[in-house]
């Protein structure tokens, strides 16, 4: 999470056997819903509504600038630092003297990363009148987070909200994506007309101008939050007490100032400022300019974009041009962009090396949804040359790394959120698989041991993750099943160890299993062939078992028993590592990243290491078609830029 004085701080992550508990900055003070509650009318005046409005968008595009979006904006996440009507007074004593920010965020449950090609979310999140339109069909992006700001401005300023609570009927269950009430909701949400009656908005027709757009049906009809380094914008106002703001004065509800629009992105006046006649206004914003200068100023110093070296203009990349099921026929080339600019939040990488996994010639047999040509490669390692500004991204500058992203590419750009660093004893170009392999074998190992396992079966077993997988399993005290497709692969896992391997390509292979499973009592699978592999390990488990499939190097499934489901209890599962780290709560997966990143770290040189074959960005197809055919046994095929 961001560090800054409108969000609340994330001091810690800790977990036990039963429970994940998250330390965080105490913010003092009312959440909004209580201070409404507690106001004439249920609402704020309007000179302190635009504030509390202001020092919330600034809160907002923080967090939108280092790539989160929030996804659950409302009165009751939004804090104050001041007291509610049923403060105690040694607190509204301490209140009375704080120095902090006005407005805090809180509640991070539903916070994400997000950028323009995230996915669409299978449910429907937040709270009812908070929900902006578009997230009835699973689409959440910052403009989301606007809608949410929109409607509390409008709550802040009326003590109403804008639209009927009967709009919203939904019942637990309906709120999954594509579900008839998901779109009746939504088109309802979309016909409704929100009144601009009420007297605050003929008074102040600029908060009704500004309000409208935030609340906007059409997503790209909404402006941005403001960028919290502009000037005047940054520096926090404090609130005026009702006696020093005469009756007849008029606040000024600039949306440009307010919030940069789309349409005029290079709009830089803040002419929206707190305006009061006379001295006393003026004389405060610079008391407080003189005395957060300072600060402001290193802050944005240290989160302005950087770069470590001169960069080329153009660099070369891997695109796929035409998928075919035949990966030899594939139409994979290279060719010359401009160089990426990585965005907050995001730094630029110069690739050393990027290997080539299974999930990858995956992506070669489909057509992209996002049509051609598409950059190609999943992870990599190299050095930070360049950051898109921001503390987190600042930090890495000049640093070896590992990371996810388009990494088939002489440069690539990639989130500051997701990067480990390279341990001094790997080599740069060895630790390019320092994330998706490894990662994945101690995910599997995680959910085996949530099912409560300690036996379970692994087909492909001769891979790279395969062996990762026989070396983690004995040091963590977990019993692996291996299977093979040839004898030359039972003797590789016999030189690392492995007690239990079953060669499929004997006759009898599957009464070896069969007593295995007997034996060990095993009732877990993890199968990344498909095709007719994973029918035949669900027929050979025991009723109530599991096999999770995480790769389809045979195709489709095939030859699936519906007995196995309906009377036998057993379960089929797709398994996919982002889903596991990332899929419940962001929380978890920080949790859970941080904790895997370092058994890696500490294992890469052997638990994790691989073996590799290199390749030009110009070869990789070829050799790669002459790895494969070969059984791809051994060594890893690794593209080197």
């Amino acid at each position: 999470m961001p560090q800054s004085n409108g969000i609340a701080r994330l001091i810690d992550v800790l977990e036990d056997s039963k429970a994940y508990y998250v330390v965080m900055e105490r913010a003092g003070g009312c959440d909004l819903y209580e201070c409404l509650s507690g106001a004439p009318e249920r609402r704020l005046p309007a000179h302190e509504a635009r504030e509390v409005l202001r020092e919330l968008l600034a809160a907002v595009a923080e967090l939108h600038s280092h790539g989160f979006i929030h996804k659950d904006l409302k009165l009751e996440n939004v804090m104050l630092n001041r007291p509610g009507p049923k403060c105690p007074a040694h607190i509204r004593r301490n209140l009375a003297t704080s120095q902090g920010a006005a407005v805090k965020l809180i509640d991070f449950d539903t916070v994400e990363e997000w950028n323009s090609t995230s996915p669409k979310s299978r449910h429907v999140l937040g709270t009812d009148q908070y929900i902006a339109p578009e997230a009835y069909e699973g689409k959440y992006s910052p403009a989301s987070d606007i809608f949410a700001v929109g409607v509390i401005a409008y709550k802040m300023l009326t003590g109403s909200f804008p639209y009927n609570g009967r709009l919203f009927d939904d019942k637990p269950g309906e709120n999954w994506v594509g579900s008839p009430k998901m779109k009746e909701i939504k088109q309802k949400l979309c016909d409704a007309r929100v009144s601009f009656s009420h007297p605050v908005f003929e008074k102040e027709p600029g908060a009704s101008r500004l309000v409208a757009r935030m609340l906007a049906v059409e997503e790209n009809e909404r402006p941005d939050a403001p960028e919290t380094t502009r000037s005047g914008v940054e520096e926090p106002v404090k609130h005026l007490k009702d006696q020093d703001i005469p009756d007849n004065t008029s606040f000024q509800w600039d949306i440009t100032a307010t919030v940069p629009t789309r349409a005029h992105p290079k709009t830089q006046e803040c002419t929206g400022r707190f305006h009061e006649p006379g001295r006393f206004v003026m004389e405060t914003l610079t008391a407080v300019g003189v005395a957060l200068g300072g600060c402001f100023a290193f802050v944005k110093f240290k989160s302005q974009p950087k770069k470590g070296q001169e960069l080329p203009q153009k660099m070369r990349r891997l695109v796929l041009r035409e998928a075919n099921s035949d990966i030899s026929q594939a139409r994979i080339e290279v060719e010359e962009v401009d160089l990426p600019q990585p965005r907050p939040g995001q730094v630029l990488i110069k690739v050393a090396a990027s290997p080539v996994n299974p999930s990858d010639d995956g992506t070669w047999k489909v057509p992209p949804s996002q049509g051609y040509p598409m950059p190609l490669g999943n992870e990599g390692s190299g050095v930070v040359v360049a950051t898109g500004g921001g503390l987190l991204a600042s930090q890495w500058l000049g640093q070896s790394v590992a990371f996810l992203g388009k990494a088939y590419a002489e440069y690539a750009v990639a989130d500051a959120f997701l990067l480990t660093t390279v341990p001094s004893d790997v080599t740069l170009e060895d630790a390019c698989a320092a994330i998706i392999n490894p990662m994945t074998v101690i995910s599997i190992v995680e959910a085996v041991r949530a099912r409560k396992g300690t036996v379970f079966i692994h087909t492909a077993a001769a891979s790279q993750l395969g062996q990762m997988l026989v070396r983690y399993c004995q040091q963590e005290g977990m019993v692996l099943v291996n299977l093979v497709r040839r004898k030359e692969q039972v003797d590789i896992l016999e030189k690392l160890g492995a007690q239990y391997i079953v060669d499929t390509s004997e006759e009898t292979w599957e009464s070896k299993l069969q007593a295995l499973i007997q034996q060990l009592k095993i009732s877990h699978a993890f199968d990344c062939i498909s095709g007719e592999s994973t029918g035949k390990l669900l027929s050979l488990l025991p009723p109530g078992s599991t096999v999770w499939v995480y790769g389809r190097l045979a195709g489709t499934l095939q030859k699936l028993d519906p007995v196995d489901f309906i009377y036998r209890q057993k379960k089929l599962e797709g398994f996919l590592l982002t889903t596991w780290l990332f899929g419940n709560h962001w929380l978890q997966g920080l949790l859970r990243w941080r904790r895997q990143t370092k058994i890696v770290r500490e294992g890469l040189k052997q638990t994790f290491a691989s073996e590799f074959i290199d390749a030009t960005l110009d070869g990789m197809l070829s050799a790669y078609c002459i790895h494969k055919a070969s059984g791809a046994t051994g060594a890893k095929m690794r593209v080197r830029p």
